[in-house]
């Protein structure tokens, strides 16, 4: 074997190659380095209560008929649902985000997965920006 293979072997071995720095040069941002708004979540309103699991389904009707597509940077879109008791459910999804780009394109998975958030995590619903999107 010559030195050079052995040196890398043991470079990798000690964990040197994953100590190299990769540059980005399309300069986009990681999740890791994302952005995370702090979540806020309603203190005025109606809670959930029994009704959270059918929150959850009309977030995920939400994301598949109406949010999913392409967003120009700054668009907001709102979507009503009155759940059985009688009470509604209000979601918006928007690219105000500090890393949107001018455009970007929500799928129904990304889509529900901010969404859902917005319900199991706040009692009454809530409000969070990450690096590309706003849910509430």
């Amino acid at each position: 074997m010559n030195p050079s293979k052995i040196l890398l072997a043991l470079a990798a071995s000690v964990g040197l190659a994953s100590a190299v720095a990769i540059p980005n040069p399309a300069g986009d941002v990681s999740l890791a380095e994302a952005p995370l708004e702090k979540r806020t979540c309603y203190s005025t309103g109606e809670k959930y209560g029994n009704y959270k699991g059918e929150a959850q389904e009309l977030a995920r009707t939400a994301c598949r008929t109406y949010f999913r597509g392409e967003y120009k940077k700054g668009n907001t879109y709102n979507k009503c649902y009155n759940l059985p008791n009688g009470n509604s459910v209000n979601f918006s999804v928007g690219l105000l985000g500090q890393q949107a780009g001018s455009r970007r394109y929500l799928g129904e998975d990304e889509c529900y997965s901010g969404l859902s958030k917005e319900v199991t995590g706040c009692d009454r619903g809530g409000k969070t920006t990450y690096g590309n999107w706003m849910y509430k």
